[in-house]
């Protein structure tokens, strides 16, 4: 985004809609005043409201009943004006592994709700900040959509202040694999609820996801408004505000605002561009719809992140590279195993082929053209192999340098492993 040139009437024209804006809470949370028994979340490292959180606290209120930490009435009571399209039920809200999704593609008609999240800075097709106006969207189906995802497996703070020990930049060092894992859920999440993706990510300084752009952006604000780490998902919506303050919700810089804590870049993205400095500008070589997107990006977003806190970031790749992240994995309900008597289980001959050679366990040779079928088991457990550290594994042991558009000045920070321990994750298997 190219510099802008504020009038005070300008600033204070936006500055009054960000105040309006600050009660709605983005139209994401609800930010009604909790009562004082809401004040108490059980995720883990929960700090407590805070002085410095707006509104009491509601809207952190609000994003902890969201993950489960809360009841909803007590802790966050306008609820369905703001995660409910039927008005009855929570509707907006999902779960993927270590995250909670805000939003989703369809809308409601009949309550005049939009599925997706409404921002301020966000028109889905029926004006800035507004939910669904059915004389403009009949059927309350928005243009695009966007969607919030948030850590549910303990709270965190926000993306990218090192001094703070609850944000995503402190557990880059004191638990990169549960971060790792949590960064592609809440990918994988956010991808889910703005529904099928066949756009390329918004990869220019300044492109926002909007139906013009067509792309898509998963990005952090580096200055929250919100103190609970929420990842935006949006695509292709109907319009961004862009100016004349930060606004948007996409790779956005802005030179006016290069004094603050962000230097002007006001989001964290999956994908950033390749000119951005400070060991920023990575990004997924592949489209959002790829299969192998997903832990593309969030290698990326780890980077990015490390960049934008200065801290290091290579555990948090590498778990995600070598396939040692905390993945989600359900619980198998235990089974008890049938025991045989060795002596009862029958040793079976194995024929290979028309040969006369048989491999029977006696120690017999292999002849003939036994030696072909040999050769082609061996092909075949080739191939198998081939496909299992392709698509299960998708890097084998070393990180994949051609599927990320990585940074150059991260290429030797990856070469060294940090394998400190990190503490227990209560999402782990």
């Amino acid at each position: 985004m190219a510099p802008t040139t504020r009038s005070l009437l300008a600033a204070l024209v936006v500055l009054r809609a960000a105040d309006a804006a600050a009660v709605d809470l983005k139209s994401r949370a609800g930010t009604a005043a909790a009562s004082p028994a809401a004040d108490e979340c059980s995720l883990r490292n929960w700090p407590g409201v805070q002085p410095s959180w707006r509104h009491g606290g509601a809207s952190e209120l609000c994003f902890c009943a969201y993950a489960g930490g809360a009841p909803l009435d007590e802790s966050c009571p306008r609820w369905k004006d703001y995660v409910s399209a039927d008005g009855t039920h929570a509707d907006k809200l999902s779960t993927h592994g270590r995250a909670t999704v805000q939003g989703r593609r369809a809308g409601n008609a009949t309550t005049s709700k939009y599925g997706s999240m409404t921002d301020w800075a966000l028109d889905l097709g029926s004006g800035f900040g507004s939910d669904c106006d059915v004389a403009r969207s009949p059927g309350c189906d928005s243009v695009g959509a966007h969607a919030l995802s948030i850590p549910r497996n303990g709270y965190a703070s926000q993306c990218c202040d090192a001094d703070d020990p609850n944000s995503f930049a402190s557990w880059l060092t004191s638990r990169p694999r549960e971060l790792a894992s949590t960064l592609e859920d809440m990918i994988v999440g956010g991808l889910r609820a703005v529904g099928d993706v066949d756009v390329p990510s918004c990869a220019a300084t300044g492109k926002e996801p909007t139906k013009s752009n067509d792309c898509l952006a998963q990005c952090f604000h580096v200055t929250p408004d919100v103190f609970y780490a929420h990842l935006h998902t949006t695509v292709s919506v109907a319009a961004i505000r862009e100016a004349p303050v930060d606004s948007g919700l996409g790779p956005a810089y802005n030179a006016s605002e290069s004094d603050r804590r962000d230097k002007g870049y006001y989001n964290v993205c999956a994908c950033e561009p390749s000119e951005w400095p400070g060991r920023r500008g990575n990004c997924p070589a592949v489209a959002p719809a790829d299969r192998s997107y997903p832990r593309l990006a969030a290698m990326a977003l780890c980077l990015n992140l490390a960049a934008a806190a200065g801290v290091g970031g290579s555990a948090c790749v590498l778990a995600l590279a070598t396939g040692t992240a905390a993945f989600h994995v359900p619980r198998r309900r235990p089974v008890a195993p049938r025991v045989a008597p060795l002596a009862a289980l029958p040793c079976p001959a194995l024929a290979l082929g028309t040969g006369e050679g048989v491999l029977d366990g006696t120690g017999v040779g292999v002849t003939g053209v036994a030696w072909v079928d040999v050769l082609y088991v061996f092909f075949i457990l080739g191939i198998c192999g081939l496909v299992y550290t392709t698509t299960i594994d998708d890097f084998g042991s070393n990180v994949d340098r051609t599927s990320v558009r990585i940074n150059d000045e991260w290429a030797k920070a990856l070469d060294e492993r940090e394998d400190e321990d990190e503490p227990e994750d209560p999402f782990s298997s």
